[in-house]
Order: structure tokens, then sequence, then C-alpha cells
């Protein structure tokens, strides 16, 4: 049986979801406005097109944003992608025998 709310299957036609590849390809921010959008959508049409589907649907991208939104928070997730991106230029920490990376990391050496 076809689950046009949770499982549509031409979301779902190859290896990854539609929504996955979405994620991976836009940031935080533009996805979760993508989510957003779908929200307002759905609530907004659902009396004139499809009715308790698409308060269904408004719903799934309602939990979606709010598992989005309890992952790492954005600064924390910048923080620790630079720090595994960072090309480290070395400058003399304040003891005079510590060097640190002056991309502020927290990278030491």
């Amino acid at each position: 049986m076809t689950d046009n709310v949770n499982n549509p299957s031409h979301y779902a036609s190859g290896a990854i979801e539609c929504i996955d590849a979405m994620e991976s390809m836009l940031s935080r921010d533009e996805f979760i406005g993508y989510l957003r959008g779908n929200i307002f959508k759905y609530q907004w049409r659902y009396k004139h097109k499809n009715g308790l589907e698409d308060l269904k649907k408004a719903e799934w991208y309602q939990r979606k944003l709010i598992e989005v939104e309890g992952r790492v928070s954005a600064p924390k997730a910048i923080l620790e992608a630079e720090k595994n991106l960072c090309h480290h230029h070395w400058v003399d920490g304040l003891d005079g025998g510590t060097m640190v990376c002056a991309h502020k990391c927290g990278a030491w050496k």
C-alpha cells in the first residue's frame, strides 16, 4: 500500500531518498528554510487541495524540522568542521613554548 505522507514512492526510486539528498546538498539553514516552507505550504492549501493528507504532510515536515533542530547547534557544528578542515597556521602561544593555530580552531602543539 502506498503511503503518500511518510513514504511516497516517487521520492524513493533510487538508493537514497530525495529528502536525504537535499539535506546533504543544502546548508543547515537552507534545509531548515526548505522544511519551514513546506510546513507552511501544506497548511496553507489543505482546505483547497488534499485535506487531511496535506495536514499530515505538514506534520511530517514539522517532525523533520524538530529532528534537525535537535541535532548539534550550528555554531558548534561549524567549529567542529573548521577543526577538521583547518590548514593550521602556527604562532607562538602565550607561554613561549607552545604553538597554537592562528585560526582559533583549538589546535596546539
